[in-house]
């Protein structure tokens, strides 16, 4: 059965893969895109009740109905197929989601080989003041120890750290407006009609206590995005860099490892 995305906590379980349908208009993919990866006519039929609760039950999950998910969307990875949607285009605070986009957009400069893994970060004292920062996600940074990418990459996707992200996004050589001018005409590009960010990694950015003033953007404004363009977003992630799921996949990681910098996170998404 073709992998799916989710966005909201919906899981669905493999039907007969005898049973096949033709796939749909409706994806969440542009025009342009739809037109270069639409290949293939056919995906399995997948059995899904209309209410995003009553599918939660069915699949062995006790859910109090006050969780009951503003909006929710699933998506079948290969195609871009919409599976099963509720107010998918209502905008919302998509918080630290986005830095799934910082993510992408790292993946994007090691593609261009302006990054690699291995490319070491020195910590300033301005990243190690970020890093006190307890308003906001963070972990513990100390200024002149130098963080490989990989490392960074891993603070930002288990602790969500902030100080990380920003560390992450800086090392591409864009200054903090650039890279958001980058991020936004990329969403644009995707026909992410109701994404807009203000900041990269999803704490507004005057929380950063004056360390992080892109210009030309409201400091004091949180980003917006929707459950379709969140699926947009995690189809071309996927798709363009598969790899990023071996930086998800394990509930415990351990970064800096054999260093007195060593820490442990554990991560519940």
């Amino acid at each position: 059965m073709a992998s799916l995305l989710c966005t909201s906590a919906i899981l669905a379980e493999e039907n007969d893969s005898s049973t096949k349908e033709a796939v749909q208009e409706t994806t969440v993919e542009s025009e342009q895109t739809k037109q270069e990866v639409k290949t293939e006519q056919t995906t399995v039929a997948i059995p899904f009740r209309q209410d995003v609760m009553e599918a939660i039950a069915e699949y062995g999950y006790g859910v109090e109905e006050n969780y009951r998910p503003e909006s929710t969307i699933m998506v079948d990875a290969d195609t871009g197929e919409i599976v099963f949607g509720s107010n998918i285009d209502q905008p919302w605070d998509p918080a630290s989601i986005s830095k799934m986009m910082t993510a992408y957009m790292a993946f994007e400069a090691m593609k261009e080989g302006k990054l690699s893994l291995n490319t070491i970060v020195t910590a300033t004292e301005e990243d190690r003041a970020i890093s006190t920062i307890w308003e906001i996600s963070n972990n513990i940074i100390v200024a002149g120890v130098d963080y490989p990418i990989e490392e960074l990459l891993y603070m930002m996707f288990y602790p969500s750290s902030n100080v990380a992200t920003l560390m992450v996004a800086r090392a591409t050589g864009l200054s903090d407006t650039e890279f958001l001018n980058k991020m936004n005409a990329k969403f644009k590009e995707w026909g992410m009609e109701n994404t807009k960010f203000n900041n990269a990694s999803g704490a507004v950015a005057s929380s950063f206590r004056g360390y992080y003033t892109p210009e030309g953007y409201n400091n004091n404004r949180y980003n917006q995005t929707s459950a379709r363009d969140l699926a947009i977003l995690a189809y071309h992630f996927l798709k363009d860099f598969p790899e990023i799921t071996n930086f998800t996949k394990n509930p415990l990681i351990t970064v800096m490892v054999g260093t007195p910098y060593e820490e442990s996170f554990y991560t519940y998404n």
